[in-house]
C-alpha cells in the first residue's frame, strides 16, 4: 500500500517531468514572468521626504517606513527585534533675523530612526485597504503549519515577494503581488529550507532555480494558465551567472526541487487539503 508521501512523490515526478518537457520545447515555453507589485501608496509619511530619505527606505528594501509612534496610530506595531532603519531629519530651531524677528533655521541634521512596514504587524492601513489582497492564497495553511504567516506588503518595485529565513525565530513570506507564481516561488523556498537543514549555505542561484521550478510545478499541478510561475529569462539569468545553461542548472536542481515539492503536497494531505490532481 503506497503511502501519501509516496502517492505524492509519484505526482512531483509526473508534474516535473511535464515541467521540463515543456523546458526542452522553445515552442512551449511559457512567457516571462511579468510581477505586480504593489505601487507604493501616495498618502503616506514617505511621500513627504527628501529624495535622500527615499532612496535609504528603497535601498534597505520597503516601500514604506515610518517611525514608531507613526505605526501605532496607523494600527500596527513593530515586531520584536526589529532593528530600526535610520533616515536623515533637520534640526529646525528658531533665531532672529536681521530685524529682530524669530524664523525657523536649520542647526544640523540628526538620525531618526524609522521601521519598515515589513518589521510591522497588526492593521492594513487605510491607505492599502485597495491594493492588498483580503484573501491568502492557496496552500497558506501549509506556511502557517511550518509556523509561518505569510503576509501582503509593499513593494519598492524591484521584486514581487520573499522568503526571509530565521534560525531564531519565526521565518517569513512577504507578498508584494497577488501574482500566485509569486506565492508558489516564495512556498517552495520555505520548504527547501526546511528539506535542506543547509539550505543557507547552498549558493543562492541554486536555491532560486529551485524556487522558480518549483513554482512552475505548481502551478500545472493547481492547473493555473498561462504557466506564469515558470520564467525561463528568470531561470536563464541565474544560470548565467553561474554560467550554465538554463537546461543544465534545472537539471542540476531538480532533486532538491522534487523534495521540496514533496514536503508542500505532504503537509497539504496531512491538514486535509485539497490537492490538485
Amino acid at each position: 500500500m503506497k503511502t501519501k508521501k509516496n502517492k505524492s512523490r509519484e505526482k512531483v515526478d509526473a508534474v516535473m517531468q511535464t515541467v521540463l518537457d515543456n523546458f526542452n520545447d522553445p515552442a512551449s515555453l511559457p512567457k516571462a514572468v511579468a510581477f505586480s507589485v504593489i505601487k507604493p501608496p501616495a498618502d503616506i509619511p514617505m511621500g513627504k521626504w527628501s529624495f535622500t530619505n527615499r532612496m535609504i527606505a528603497y535601498l534597505s528594501g520597503t516601500a514604506d517606513a515610518r517611525g514608531y509612534r507613526q505605526w501605532e496610530a496607523a494600527g500596527r506595531n513593530v515586531k520584536k527585534g526589529s532593528k530600526a532603519v535610520y533616515i536623515i531629519s533637520p534640526r529646525i530651531g528658531k533665531a532672529k533675523d536681521e530685524d529682530g524677528d524669530d524664523e525657523l533655521r536649520v542647526f544640523g541634521f540628526t538620525a531618526t530612526p524609522v521601521f519598515k512596514f515589513e518589521d510591522t504587524e497588526g492593521e492594513t492601513p487605510p491607505e492599502y485597504a485597495e491594493d492588498l489582497p483580503t484573501e491568502l492564497p492557496v496552500l497558506s495553511e501549509v506556511a502557517k503549519a511550518w509556523g509561518i504567516d505569510p503576509a501582503y506588503a509593499p513593494s519598492n518595485g524591484s521584486y514581487g515577494g520573499y522568503y526571509r529565513h530565521r534560525d531564531d525565530g519565526p521565518s517569513e513570506i512577504v507578498l508584494c503581488s497577488g501574482d500566485e507564481s509569486v506565492w508558489f516561488h516564495e512556498l517552495v523556498h520555505a520548504a527547501h529550507y526546511k528539506v535542506r537543514p543547509d539550505a543557507k549555505e547552498l549558493p543562492t542561484a541554486f536555491k532560486e532555480v529551485v524556487a522558480e521550478l518549483g513554482a512552475a510545478a505548481l502551478m500545472h499541478l493547481y492547473s493555473r494558465e498561462p504557466h506564469d510561475g515558470f520564467s525561463y529569462e528568470y531561470i536563464k539569468a541565474w544560470a548565467g551567472g553561474s554560467h550554465k545553461s538554463p537546461s543544465k542548472a534545472c537539471l542540476e536542481a531538480m532533486k532538491d526541487t522534487a523534495e521540496a515539492l514533496t514536503a508542500i503536497l505532504t503537509e497539504a494531505e496531512a491538514l486535509g487539503l485539497a490537492v490538485a490532481a
